[in-house]
């Protein structure tokens, strides 16, 4: 029994947590709304009356959650603005959530501006264009609750990647694109491409926490695709005439605001796997670079130099400058012992 439960709260915990519980929840949802439609009743899953409906559905669930949790990257890519998105809509999604940064960026610096003046410091010239823009002046005049206001400034910019160049077309893709850059714009590290590594010297309590983490944004995202889906069905379902009632249609609309809840709560919760991907980089790199058999630089430029080479060799291992630049870097061999005759 206690195996049982250790491979629950192991790999299984995130499946049944972040794929199969929100299944279950949109299944019950739709058979609340569309009674009619459903193979059992609400008071039917309650008492267990209809032992063999309750089974179907029970069964159902369990099969749609694994195929959600295996085409969860096809959902992600939809959310973040890759899969699905016409070349020209994705560039202006882009824009916009580039635009979206920068005012960012210029309330928070108004804000500490505005802490700056607020110390006695002289920064009546920097601060004055800040004051004379209508949607930052705002942010300009020092009051109670500023600071609060200035973390809470901050917290949505760390939302971003710091290159602009890797913004994403939505807020949830530029969410999980900020903790996927993190080691490239730190340490020249590509974590996409040596991930697997990164999780295999890694600490266990980090992977873990990665995992807790990765779930709950799984949760969200299951939660709210399986909304929009059946939203759709039930749109569909009411304009062929399956149904007549009203219900499903304000049921419809009440599903495409509780995604839109769902998608902000998915992007909040990327801070805590933003988090825990940070932790995995800053302690598990230096364990990389001593199971590659490298030596760790002394100095963080050489370190970049170091992890670019190692990209390098891995993306293209036939490219004759990949050997060589990593060659700086690697363990001197260790010579054979001498086994006494």
């Amino acid at each position: 029994m206690s195996d049982i439960a250790k491979g629950i709260l192991g790999g299984g915990w995130g499946l049944l947590v972040g794929w199969i519980l929100p299944t279950l929840i949109n299944v019950t949802l739709f058979i609340a709304v569309a009674p009619a439609l459903a193979p059992v009743y609400i008071g039917d899953l309650l008492s267990g009356a209809n032992t063999a409906a309750v089974i179907a559905v029970v069964s159902g669930v369990l099969v749609a959650g694994l195929v959600l949790a295996a085409v969860q990257n096809f959902l992600y890519r939809v959310l973040e603005g890759y899969t699905l998105w016409p070349w020209a809509l994705q560039r202006w999604a882009r824009q916009r959530q580039l635009a979206r940064k920068r005012l960012l960026t210029d309330r928070l610096t108004a804000l500490r501006l505005a802490e700056a003046e607020a110390r006695g410091e002289d920064v009546a010239t920097a601060i004055a264009p800040y004051r004379a823009h209508r949607r930052l002046a705002a942010y300009t005049r020092r009051g109670e609750g500023s600071a609060v206001v200035t973390g809470l400034v901050a917290e949505q910019l760390r939302r971003y990647p710091l290159d602009n160049a890797q913004i994403a077309p939505t807020r949830l893709g530029n969410s999980i694109r900020r903790l996927e850059e993190y080691a490239w714009s730190r340490f020249g590290l590509d974590s996409q491409i040596l991930w697997s590594e990164l999780g295999c010297v890694a600490d266990e309590q980090a992977r873990k926490e990665e995992t807790a983490a990765r779930t709950n944004v799984d949760f969200f995202v299951c939660l709210l695709s399986g909304h929009l889906l059946l939203a759709v069905v039930l749109v569909v379902l009411r304009s062929a005439g399956v149904v007549t009632e009203q219900g499903p249609v304000i049921a419809a609309v009440v599903l495409l605001v509780l995604a839109r809840v769902w998608y902000s709560a998915a992007v909040r919760a990327v801070d805590g796997w933003d988090g825990a991907v940070r932790s995995i980089v800053n302690l598990g790199r230096v364990r990389l670079a001593e199971h590659l058999g490298l030596v760790m630089p002394d100095n963080l430029a050489d370190e970049r130099l170091m992890w670019l080479a190692v990209a390098r060799l891995v993306r293209d291992p036939a490219d004759p400058r990949a050997a060589g630049s990593l060659d700086a870097y690697r363990k001197p061999a260790t010579p054979a012992l001498q086994h006494a005759s």
